[in-house]
């Protein structure tokens, strides 16, 4: 029936304006690896002054530390583990790391880097060099952000280009970061996860690559916070030049700054009183959308009343045919 078809239109046009408005997302599911699983307790202590790290297990993962929502190094180099901060800890992505990139059709997103050599920091662990990944295992963090956290890559500082993917396995490999591409680039971080992804650098040298943790706690007071994580590429790059590199960098926050007001999308996606273009957009749409379908079924009805005033109206019999041609309609 009429009515049944509108309720559907209107449902699908709602749908896509919801979708267009959503922002773009990667939420990496790599295969189970039996090094992944680890427990993170809560007295584990915070270290301060610089590190270097050269080979063996780093992740970077929320914490709440003195009620303030942040973003730390967990350095499992250490008997037992501890935090770092991100701004005096650099990882040393050593020349054992320097590896051919594959030249396949399914590594295109790395550009003129396949068939090249490049420094890599692989998703699975090789003892010989540092092995960086992400937990949201931290038992405040558990506790607190029951939804995961977003881990959003705003921009890199050095030579060359810096990647960041995930292996799925016999599927194509999932592309999380590209510098050379501008904006935000999003990844959901499930709660209570520990994952691992391949950080692949084109040139040696002092690189920072800047993100941002967001998430929403159990209260639904939103959270945010930025920082760089630091690298020293190659045997003879500099970590302290990774450490002291300029902390203002194009569309990224300031440098470990923590806010608990809502999360802002890319300022190039904003109109002037900070509300999002593309939701806009979309909006609009939707709203034109809906104001045709509404337009049709209103005329399509004014359409009917007319012809049953005809049929009615005319004394040659026309009201007995119409009454025997009735059929039933279907509902689609």
């Amino acid at each position: 029936m009429p009515k049944y078809r509108l309720l559907a239109a209107l449902f699908v046009a709602l749908s896509a304006c919801f979708a267009l408005s959503q922002p773009a997302q990667a939420s990496p599911t790599p295969p189970p690896d039996p090094a992944l699983k680890q427990t993170v307790t809560g007295n584990e202590k915070v270290a301060t002054g610089p590190a270097e790290i050269k080979r063996g297990h780093v992740d970077v993962g929320p914490r709440i530390m003195d009620g303030t929502f942040t973003f730390m190094a967990r350095d499992d180099t250490a008997n037992p583990p501890v935090w770092r901060s991100t701004n005096d800890t650099v990882l040393r992505v050593v020349e054992a790391s320097r590896i051919d990139v594959p030249n396949e059709d399914t590594y295109s997103f790395l550009g003129d880097m396949r068939g090249k050599k490049a420094y890599v920091i692989p998703q699975t662990q090789d003892q010989k060099i540092v092995w960086l990944g992400w937990n949201t295992q931290a038992p405040e963090i558990v506790k607190s952000f029951p939804r995961g956290a977003d881990l959003v890559f705003t921009g890199h500082q050095g030579p060359g280009q810096a990647h960041v993917f995930i292996e799925n396995g016999f599927d194509a490999p999932m592309p999380l970061y590209d510098s050379t591409k501008s904006g935000e680039q999003l990844v959901h971080m499930e709660a209570n996860t520990h994952v691992h992804a391949n950080w692949v650098f084109s040139d040696p040298g002092a690189h920072t690559i800047s993100v941002d943790v967001r998430g929403t706690d159990v209260k639904g007071v939103k959270h945010s916070y930025s920082t760089k994580l630091r690298f020293a590429v190659g045997d003879t790059a500099s970590a302290d030049e990774a450490r002291a590199m300029d902390t203002s960098v194009s569309g990224s926050s300031a440098s470990d700054k923590a806010s608990s007001s809502p999360v802002a999308t890319p300022s190039s996606d904003h109109s002037d009183n900070g509300t999002p273009w593309g939701m806009i957009v979309a909006i609009i749409a939707g709203v034109v959308i809906i104001g045709l379908i509404l337009a049709a079924f209103v005329g399509r009805s004014r359409s009917a009343k007319m012809r049953e005033e005809v049929w009615n109206d005319d004394s040659s019999g026309m009201t007995s045919a119409k009454n025997s041609n009735n059929v039933t309609s279907r509902h689609e």
